[in-house]
């Protein structure tokens, strides 16, 4: 017993000279940081009890703190939706296209030297491999139609668990779909910002959130009604960028440029007429144009040229067609 304690000791001090991070009583040793954003940050670490297997903490970045004068409800705030991101990740369905939720614990961690607060610290599976973002970039130019649908397509599958289940993404972008490096399949990841939803009711959200380019025009407003379609505007925005290695505009430069959308086909001659049309669908400024469930979008790809040329006229659900 005293040679663990001791042990322990040992290897913990060994952390620290190597400027290592010790999460949850040890059992969680960090090897590097992968990231940060405004406020979260996530490290790469070992985890003792699972063989040193590989793991990805995410906490509440304590630069946060020191950057700006926090108040306590906005501290606690952040807290509730950290809790609140552990909450979607463990009730949704396995799917290995969906990052996996391993644990939540809390953990003190000292803000200024003197005041401490507790954090709660979310462990997720590691996925090895890329980002849609990365992929491209290493590219050198867009990705193959069959290839980046074959992605969409399995974000799709993903998109429609998480429907299912009341909630919303909300943040679909290139960097938040990973590419495993040993089974290529796409992983969606980052649920900071999901929530959940009741389609077709108007609900309030306290400010924008989403990605310039990839958030709709709901995502925008205070008060909006938002559904599957939210999502969808996102994945499609995502599968322009990785046909035209060109970022999509933002909702603000489309409304004052007379909705100025170049079409990918236009951009990039590889792309065909369907894949074209199903991305223009997909990223619609009026949500009630757009596909209302991830299904509709999909089938949109099987339809004849006759009955797809109807749906981008203006129809917006042909029964029959979709089921």
């Amino acid at each position: 017993m005293k040679l663990r304690y001791f042990s322990s000791l040992f290897e913990q001090l060994i952390c620290k000279l190597q400027n290592k991070k010790i999460f949850n009583n040890g059992r969680y040793i960090s090897q590097k940081e992968l990231g940060h954003g405004g406020f979260g940050i996530t490290y790469l670490v070992k985890d003792k009890n699972e063989e040193n297997k590989l793991s990805v903490i995410k906490t509440i970045k304590i630069l946060f703190f020191l950057e700006k004068k926090v108040k306590q409800e906005d501290i606690n705030k952040l807290i509730d939706n950290f809790k609140r991101e552990a909450q979607i990740l463990q009730s949704l369905h396995p799917n290995k296209n969906i990052v996996k939720f391993v644990n939540i614990f809390e953990q003190k961690q000292k803000i200024d030297g003197k005041s401490e607060l507790i954090l709660p610290h979310i462990v997720m599976e590691y996925v090895e491999g890329k980002t849609l973002t990365q992929l491209l970039e290493d590219n050198k130019s867009p990705l193959r139609e069959e290839n980046a649908l074959r992605y969409i397509k399995e974000i799709c599958g993903a998109l429609t668990i998480i429907h299912k289940s009341g909630i919303l993404h909300r943040d679909i972008t290139p960097n938040n779909i990973m590419v495993r490096e040993n089974t290529n399949e796409a992983v969606l990841i980052d649920f900071g910002l999901a929530r959940d939803f009741i389609p077709e009711i108007p609900q309030s959200q306290t400010a924008f959130t989403g990605t310039e380019g990839y958030a709709p025009p709901e995502q925008l407003a205070r008060k909006a009604t938002r559904g599957s379609y939210t999502d969808i505007f996102g994945l499609a925005a995502t599968l322009y960028y990785l046909l035209t290695e060109r970022q999509p505009p933002s909702v603000q430069f489309r409304r004052e440029n007379e909705d100025t959308l170049i079409e990918p086909k236009k951009i990039n001659h590889n792309i065909s007429d369907r894949v074209n049309d199903f991305i223009l669908w997909g990223m619609e400024l009026e949500s009630s144009k757009r596909p209302r469930k991830v299904e509709d979008w999909l089938a949109f790809l099987r339809l004849t040229d006759d009955e797809a040329r109807k749906i981008r006229s203006g129809y917006k659900r042909f029964p029959h067609l979709f089921g």
